[in-house]
This record gives C-alpha cells, sequence and structure tokens, in this order.
C-alpha cells in the first residue's frame, strides 16, 4: 500500500520542520497504534533528544527518543493513535534537560485498515463511571467524630477566664486535632490511589480463546501515575470530549503510559499487564441444542458455580467435575437481574457484576447460549471471568429486545 507524505509544517522562525509519513505495515504488535515515520529537521542552535507528538483532535501524546544535532535532520519511526482518517499532530521537540526548543504541526491520512477509533473510544466501560475512589464510610465516621470532639473542645474553653491560659489552650487544642487527624483519620482513608485489574477468558466453544485485561483507575485527589505492561499501553475514552480533555503521555521503549487522575473521574487503560489466554488457559468447549423440554448442554465441567446464560435469560448451576451432559428447562429460567439481585446473586461482588455487564455490552450476541464461570478470589487487586460460547445452540425467531444485537471486536492482549 503506497504512503503519502502529507503537510510539514515548521514551527515560529523556521528553526523545527517535521513531517509525517504512512509505515508500512507491521507486524500489528502495536496495535491499537499505527506506525509512521517522522521526519524532523532542526534549524535551531539547541540540540534535540526527544519529541513529543500529540493530536490535536484529542488522545494520547506520544514521547520518542530522536537525536537530531543543530543544523541536521533525522527520521524515526513512531507508533501514532490513530483516532481519525486525518489527523494532525503537535510536535515538540525536546532538548536533554526535558526543555521545549521548538514546536510544529505535521498531518497525515491513514488508510483505513489503521484507523483504530473504536480502540479508543468505547462506552462499554461506562458501568465503570461511578466507581471512582471515595472516602471510606469508617474513615467519614472518624473525621466526624474528631470533629465533634474539637467543637465540644473548642466551646469548653470559653469558660477560661484568663486570655492568655484561654490562647495556649486554643494552640494546644488544635495541634492535638492536627495530630489526630494526621495518626487516626489519614492512615484510615488508605492509599489515595485505586487500581483494579480485570480479566476476561473468552471462549468460542470449539478451542478457540481471546483475551481481554484492562485496568480501572481512580483517585480521591489529583495523583499523577505511572503504568508499564509488557505490550504498548494505550487508554479508552467514553466519548471524543474526554479524549480531547486528556493529557496522558505514553512512552512507546519504556513500554509506559503516564496520566493524571482527578478526583471522580475513573481512567481506563489497556492491557492490564502480560498474560496472553493462549498460554494460560486450558481449552473449553462446549454444545447446546435447544428442544422441547429447554436446552440440552454438553461441556467440560467446571469447579465452580457458574451460570449458563441465553440472552436475558439466566440459569444457576452446581459445580460439575469432568465432562458433563444436563438439560435445563425453559421455563426453570430467570431474568438476569432478578438472580442477581436475589439469594443467587451473593457470589457476584460489584466488581464481578460490573465485569458481567461489560462482557454483555461489548461481546455478547442475541440468540447466543454461553455458559459463564466467575473465577474464584485468590489476588487482592484482580476480578476474572471466563465466558464459554456454546455451539450448536439455533438462534430464537425472537430475541428479546434488551438482548445485544451485536459483539463488538475485541483486540486480543
Amino acid at each position: 500500500m503506497a504512503a503519502w507524505v502529507l503537510l510539514a509544517a515548521p514551527a515560529a522562525g523556521g528553526e523545527l520542520s517535521v513531517r509525517l509519513e504512512v509505515a508500512p505495515t507491521g507486524d500489528g504488535a502495536e496495535a491499537p497504534y499505527a506506525r509512521a515515520v517522522l521526519h524532523v529537521g532542526n534549524a535551531g542552535a539547541a540540540g534535540i533528544e526527544r519529541v513529543r507528538l500529540r493530536p490535536s483532535a484529542g488522545g494520547p501524546a506520544v514521547e520518542q527518543a530522536l537525536t537530531v544535532p543543530p543544523g541536521q535532520e533525522a527520521a524515526a519511526d513512531v507508533p501514532l493513535p490513530a483516532i481519525s482518517p486525518v489527523q494532525r499532530y503537535e510536535v515538540t521537540a525536546l532538548s536533554a534537560a526535558g526543555e521545549a526548543v521548538g514546536t510544529a504541526g505535521a498531518e497525515i491520512t491513514w488508510p483505513a485498515d489503521r484507523v483504530a477509533a473504536d480502540a479508543f473510544l468505547d462506552d462499554s466501560y461506562d458501568v465503570w463511571r461511578d466507581a471512582g475512589a471515595g472516602w471510606p464510610a469508617r474513615t467519614r465516621r472518624t473525621a466526624v467524630l474528631v470533629v465533634a470532639l474539637f467543637v465540644l473542645a473548642a466551646a469548653g474553653l470559653l469558660f477560661i477566664r484568663r486570655a492568655p491560659v484561654r490562647l495556649g489552650a486554643v494552640v494546644v487544642l488544635a495541634a492535638g486535632a492536627a495530630g489526630l487527624i494526621g495518626r487516626v483519620v489519614l492512615p484510615a482513608a488508605g492509599a489515595a490511589l485505586r487500581a483494579h485489574r480485570y480479566r476476561l477468558v473468552r471462549f468460542d466453544g470449539a478451542g478457540g480463546v481471546r483475551g481481554d485485561s484492562f485496568a480501572v483507575l481512580s483517585a480521591r485527589r489529583t495523583t499523577t501515575v505511572r503504568r508499564r505492561t509488557a505490550t504498548l499501553p494505550y487508554p479508552v475514552y467514553p466519548d471524543r470530549q474526554a479524549a480531547a480533555d486528556d493529557g496522558a503521555v505514553v512512552i512507546p521503549a519504556e513500554r509506559a503510559i503516564r496520566l493524571t487522575l482527578r478526583p471522580g473521574r475513573v481512567r481506563i487503560i489497556r492491557p492490564a499487564w502480560w498474560e496472553h489466554p493462549r498460554a494460560t488457559a486450558v481449552p473449553r468447549r462446549g454444545r447446546a441444542r435447544r428442544g422441547p423440554d429447554g436446552l440440552t448442554v454438553e461441556t467440560d465441567g467446571f469447579t465452580r458455580r457458574a451460570l449458563l446464560i441465553a440472552d436475558d435469560r439466566v440459569w444457576p448451576l452446581a459445580p460439575l467435575a469432568g465432562r458433563a451432559r444436563f438439560t435445563v428447562p425453559t421455563d426453570r429460567a430467570e431474568l438476569i437481574w432478578a438472580f442477581l439481585a436475589g439469594p443467587g446473586g451473593r457470589d457476584w461482588d460489584d466488581r464481578s457484576r460490573r465485569l458481567l455487564d461489560y462482557w454483555r455490552v461489548r461481546h455478547q450476541r442475541a440468540g447466543e447460549v454461553y455458559l459463564i464461570e466467575p473465577a474464584g478470589a485468590g489476588v487482592e487487586d484482580v476480578t476474572s471471568m471466563q465466558v464459554v460460547r456454546l455451539v450448536g445452540a439455533a438462534a430464537p425467531a425472537s430475541a428479546p429486545a434488551s438482548a445485544p444485537a451485536a459483539s463488538r471486536q475485541a483486540a486480543d492482549d
């Protein structure tokens, strides 16, 4: 496929010139980033050691090492977030000390197969929108108690008639309250940053498997964080406005992302860690057949309580061992929301429910039958779930209106 050089825009004074061109197709290891070749000309007096490219329409900036002495030119391959077919990037040249020595703009037109807007812009994660880090109830109660004691003690100071003594007592009381907050309230609040990893393993029922992992980050106060994975991380935004407001910086050479978390805002970073399902998951297979008596299922056994799901209907299953064959009556199905709200939902904590909702929005297909198994407890900051699509189940004549009509394609970790 031909690669076209588009716009080169020099900075003020003509000290920096840049242009971008589409690089030859790679092996896909950096997906959903698209590879480009950046050419930089340095007509200034200061040397360039790094460049930062930020999409003007929003998305993460990319910081790349590139040495360009004064009066010379250089080029480097750079993975960029191709969120739009035509994108303009603001290129900032940085010195060895990290100071900006010039800026310029460059525009590039991506081939249709390189644009990955769906990877960066995805509202499937809206189920975590209200999962921001808040102050624990115990901390709030402790803070209220400290304030109440302080008010009572301050009121008692009014009975001290001598002004110097009263002033000294106020100083002692204030110091005591500050010490109490520092030693009791703040430690009870725990860390300001909350990071939880999710892992979803999906089996197609015929031996194939796909992985899906991401981290959900939030903070109680403005915090700058840095995360590394074995593959190139990338943020996911609910919409283009959120992408436009982002200040994240991706550093490909370190497979790292640096971003600022603000109170009340949840950030999604993919992938969560390096763990490819093909190397770790035991293949799971299964079939389902619709009959007059209900659904007949043949599948590998599972060791924990699982759910059989078809559209918005669910059948809770007891643990099995080895290969199993069973039939579930159609009239015994429960609406999934009623099941989760009842006694059967006790095995599903808040994080598992959110992961289930995410799978339904992003991956579930109307008319398909699935076997879903939440992972057992083991790692405190990880929630996992396995889903087996049962092949051979004919779709019903009409699916419930609330059932997802189609799935979204998910990228492998």
